[in-house]
């Protein structure tokens, strides 16, 4: 007989416990874990769920897979082969039907590795949704309380149904349509400009992973003239003290101002004035923080972006739900340098700040 099935309610510890457990199974594995992502209930702030925590490892070929069985053993995991699962391998760390570890590999970008995400994520976004699985996993738990294989198999159609409902919210976001728009309105622009906020993480990412309720764009304090003039015939506001006020022509906006709109009939476009000290960026938040201008924009086909540090650093400082799920979706894909130049400049600015245990 199977151990008891046992929902827990959600425990902010599962997130802590995923983070150790990632770094050294990076460590073991090297280059040949593409990515390595916290799946399963335990990966939904807010989700009651089974006290296991579930992690998938991306990898170029399943052959590689034979590789690292016998490294795994040394850190506890046991490799459980399924038949019916040909396009996943499994380990397990604890005993049979009641380990504290599930290790899942699969191919990298795999249309299994991609459902994963699309089911974390859609929870993640929809609070109503989470409830109703919360809820449907507590009353499935005391239905089949001691058999795991018909309590898997009742959850199966809602699983099945996120991820069709997930994947057509995709079809309407998928697209980097807005960003190359923008990117066409300013490909005359011979100043320096990026795209900044969660898209400047989407096209980091190279693939859209949540919705975004506007687009913006980063240029330096000392170019404003210059984009006044590029978007002849917008018109500009200033936020002043959380107000919105015009912003004449040729006014020269000063900090503490750092945020302006420019619109027309058919688009409004959030800006946001950046400061520099010659060949430096430097945090308006806080001087001690720079970066060279040189190191601080990437591109996406042709598409600049503000480096993805940068973007979590501003996000660092009150994390709303959405800035929560921009770092956890691309903070171990970050280049080294680029973590730690992160690190160690939200420890200059808030040096208890709980992102610093991930980093």
């Amino acid at each position: 007989m199977d151990k008891a099935i046992e929902i827990e309610d959600y425990n902010n510890n599962w997130g802590l416990m995923y983070e150790e457990e990632a770094k050294a199974i990076k460590q073991l594995l090297g280059d040949t874990a593409i990515a390595i992502e916290h799946i399963g209930s335990t990966s939904i702030k807010g989700l009651a769920a089974k006290p296991v925590i579930d992690f998938m490892v991306g990898v170029s070929d399943l052959k590689n897979v034979e590789r690292f069985i016998e490294p795994l053993k040394t850190i506890g995991y046991e490799h459980v082969y399924h038949d019916e699962f040909p396009e996943r391998r499994f380990f397990r760390r604890g005993e049979w039907r009641a380990g504290t570890h599930h290790l899942h590999v699969y191919q990298y970008g795999s249309e299994q590795w991609h459902n994963q995400i699309l089911f974390r994520n859609y929870l993640r976004a929809h609070a109503d949704v989470l409830e109703s699985y919360s809820q449907l996993k507590k009353g499935l738990s005391e239905q089949y309380r001691n058999d795991r294989t018909a309590y898997s198999n009742a959850k199966h159609p809602f699983i099945v149904d996120v991820i069709a409902k997930a994947k057509n919210e995709q079809l309407h976001i998928n697209s980097f349509q807005e960003c190359h728009s923008l990117a066409s309105l300013m490909n005359n622009y011979d100043k320096p400009w990026c795209i900044a906020g969660g898209w400047a993480i989407d096209l980091f990412l190279g693939h859209v992973t949540r919705k975004h309720a506007d687009i913006e764009i980063i240029i330096l304090r000392e170019d404003q003239a210059d984009l006044q003039h590029y978007l002849s015939g917008y018109s500009f506001q200033k936020v002043r003290n959380g107000q919105i006020e015009p912003w004449l022509i040729n006014e020269k906006l000063e900090l503490p101002i750092h945020e302006a709109y420019a619109a027309n009939a058919n688009a409004k476009l959030e800006i946001l004035l950046n400061d520099s000290v010659a060949d430096e960026w430097v945090y308006r938040r806080d001087g001690r923080v720079k970066r060279p201008l040189s190191e601080i924009i990437y591109f996406y086909n042709g598409i600049p972006y503000l480096n993805p540090a940068l973007v979590l650093l501003y996000k660092s400082k009150e994390p709303r739900a959405k800035d929560e799920q921009d770092f956890q979706t691309v903070y171990m894909h970050l280049e080294k340098q680029d973590k730690l130049w992160l690190k160690d400049a939200i420890k200059i600015c808030y040096s208890e700040h709980r992102w610093l245990h991930s980093l």
